[in-house]
């Protein structure tokens, strides 16, 4: 039993710490595309962005 706790924890928190990873990097893009004005990229970013936070914040809330 405490194995497999284990082993459902651990999936949860590599997920958890993947999305995390992944939202740092939609961040630095999006500042990235800030500065450089690519307003095309710049939707493209922030669409994914609010997918990937969607999908943080329900995590967190699970």
């Amino acid at each position: 039993m405490t194995i497999i706790f284990l082993i459902v924890f651990f999936i949860f928190f590599s997920i958890f710490f993947s999305i995390i990873y992944v939202e740092l990097f939609i961040f630095f893009l999006f500042l990235y595309n800030i500065i450089f004005n690519m307003y095309f990229f710049f939707y493209i970013i922030f669409f994914f962005s609010s997918i990937s936070l969607v999908v943080f914040l329900f995590l967190v809330i699970l």
